[in-house]
């Protein structure tokens, strides 16, 4: 399942853990078309704002690790967008992890998006990320379960 586990291990909770087992769960072939259509929504809704961009844009390059089969830690998505051989998702996703110091121009964002979002609504059938899942939930051959995010 898709969410709970990287709320825990990413994000900040506030009114405590017990939050984490009200949260819903979702397999990831349900969730991807309405990912896929929120980042082209908030790639129209941030267009102005070149720093939401470069994080819409870095969400989008881990999305792309994690379907081909990455991990959701941030070494592993670099190492995969490398493996990927986009260096354009590794720049960015890289200067994302480093608080956004690297500048690209919003053009240049809002098009890497927009690219990649559309690479990956042709090619989500016979990606890792979705092929990698059983039934049961256990993804095959790197020993994670269902509880990843993306």
């Amino acid at each position: 399942m898709v969410y709970q586990a990287d709320f825990r291990e990413n994000h900040i909770v506030i009114i405590g853990e017990e939050i984490v087992g009200l949260l819903p769960e979702y397999e990831i072939g349900e969730i991807l078309p309405r990912r896929l259509e929120g980042i082209l929504r908030n790639l129209e809704h941030f267009s102005g704002n070149r720093k939401m961009l470069h994080i819409l844009a870095g969400e989008t390059a881990r999305l792309m690790a994690f379907l081909n089969g990455s991990s959701l830690k941030k070494e592993d998505v670099l190492r995969k967008l490398e493996e990927l051989g986009d260096e354009e998702a590794w720049k960015i996703y890289r200067s994302y992890l480093a608080g956004r110091k690297t500048e690209f121009s919003a053009k240049f964002l809002r098009d890497f998006v927009a690219k990649r979002v559309e690479t990956m609504k042709k090619t989500k059938t016979s990606l890792p990320g979705l092929s990698a899942f059983q039934h049961d939930g256990q993804r095959q051959g790197n020993g994670h379960n269902r509880d990843s995010n993306v």
